[in-house]
């Protein structure tokens, strides 16, 4: 999951580059059920994703439930979907 983990905060600095978006911080805990903290510092806001426990939250906003586990979908691709949406389409 570490491997993983490296993999998405390189695909984030890359999705960040072309935005005026930056990486406040990114923080993977293997040893708390793999759960995963970015936040995203932006000219007028501030984004903090949390996924626990396969629940994925922008700004302790709900966006996606744990469902997407049981339909193959990994934490790891639903975290960098959220991050894009919400860059892309301010869904929370």
């Amino acid at each position: 999951m570490i491997k993983k983990s490296a993999h998405l905060k390189k695909e984030l600095l890359s999705l960040l580059s072309n935005t005026d978006a930056r990486l406040a911080k990114y923080e993977y805990s293997n040893m708390n059920f793999g759960n995963l903290i970015i936040e995203i510092q932006t000219n007028n806001k501030s984004l903090r994703f949390v996924s626990d426990r396969g629940d994925i939250l922008c700004n302790n906003e709900l966006i996606y439930d744990s469902s997407y586990i049981g339909k193959g979908e990994s934490t790891f691709s639903k975290m960098f979907e959220a991050i894009s949406l919400q860059l892309h389409d301010n869904v929370c």
